[in-house]
């Protein structure tokens, strides 16, 4: 008995299973039986499980697509399908290795022609969606990539949702201290301790997570730096100057020079002074640089008006002089 359970020879494990270099692995069916539908691949699939696949046929013509798009490119260094053949044979014996069900259904052939297609596929996207490569934006790939959530509900309820990640867990034991994401645990709990880092986090999504927060936000800020410089011309500028006077030997040497301001100006005063000319321009230049990132947003200029012209008044009151001009 012993010896005829020895000669048996696993037909699903690869016998590299539980090393190293086994890192896929099939989603374990106590999770599968929560929700089938959830872990089965109805749009694209990466490597032989799920290879095959009816209803994955539109997107493997697709990574057809994506391939032939860059032997487009690398057939004028020389480099054709051949070449990528030969690279990825090398490490054929790796890439078994790393599945933890065998892949002898799979000759080399085909295993290699499947990692080609793949490996092209996903670095493809990836160049079209970082534009380092032309796009079309008409491409109907861009479909598939119209969500950019990092967790979304595509189990139904949020009732569901709970459900799954209470049940998920189950059955399943987990030594953080062994997983190769232990780093990765350790350094997310240390950021997280900092209290600067939750506070900096709280405060981008309370003032940052929609345009029109942000543009209340900076006309608060706009505010507060305004009435800042009123203060502080208030109460240090008048004294300054006063000073200079009283210590003056003779009124000629106080420089008129030394009040205007010959760079840039804020506000209304000396608004309009041909000195300043020039960082006017590198203001609009500012201006078109903002306007030119929260246009994705469709937040343009007119926008920025709407939000300034409500504090229209406060920001009059700001000024000891009347800016009727």
């Amino acid at each position: 008995m012993e010896e005829s359970i020895n000669e048996q020879v696993p037909k699903l494990l690869n016998k590299t299973a539980g090393k190293a270099s086994c890192s896929i692995f099939r989603v374990p069916q106590n999770l599968v039986k929560i929700h089938p539908e959830a872990f089965k691949p109805q749009i694209v699939s990466i490597g032989p499980y799920h290879y095959g696949a009816k209803q994955l046929e539109m997107i493997q013509q697709h990574k057809r697509r994506f391939l032939g798009a860059v032997l487009d490119r690398t057939k004028e260094f020389g480099v054709g399908l051949d070449e990528f053949y030969k690279v990825i044979a090398i490490d054929e014996k790796k890439i078994r290795e790393c599945y933890s069900e065998i892949t002898d259904g799979f000759n080399s052939r085909q295993l290699i022609e499947m990692m080609i297609l793949d490996g092209i596929f996903i670095i493809e996207l990836l160049c079209k969606v970082g534009k380092l490569v032309q796009e079309d934006p008409d491409d109907p790939i861009f479909r598939i990539l119209a969500g950019y959530g990092i967790i979304e509900n595509y189990f139904g309820t949020d009732e569901e949702v709970v459900k799954y990640f209470n049940e998920a867990s189950k059955d399943i034991i987990f030594d953080i201290k062994r997983s190769y994401l232990t780093k990765l645990f350790q350094e997310v709990n240390e950021y997280y301790k900092n209290t600067w880092h939750v506070r900096w986090a709280e405060f981008k999504y309370t003032y940052f997570d929609s345009p029109w927060a942000f543009m209340s936000a900076l006309a608060a800020l706009i505010l507060l730096i305004l009435t800042i410089l009123q203060s502080f011309f208030a109460a240090y500028g008048w004294q300054g100057l006063l000073f200079h006077l009283s210590s003056a030997s003779e009124p000629g040497e106080i420089s008129p020079e030394a009040f205007e301001p010959h760079i840039v100006s804020i506000g209304p005063y000396h608004y309009g002074a041909k000195r300043l000319e020039m960082i006017q321009q590198h203001k609009r230049r500012f201006l078109g640089a903002v306007l030119a990132r929260t246009q994705e947003f469709g937040v343009g200029l007119d926008e920025f008006y709407q939000v300034l012209a409500i504090d229209e008044k406060k920001i009059r009151e700001c000024y000891s002089e009347t800016t009727d001009g």
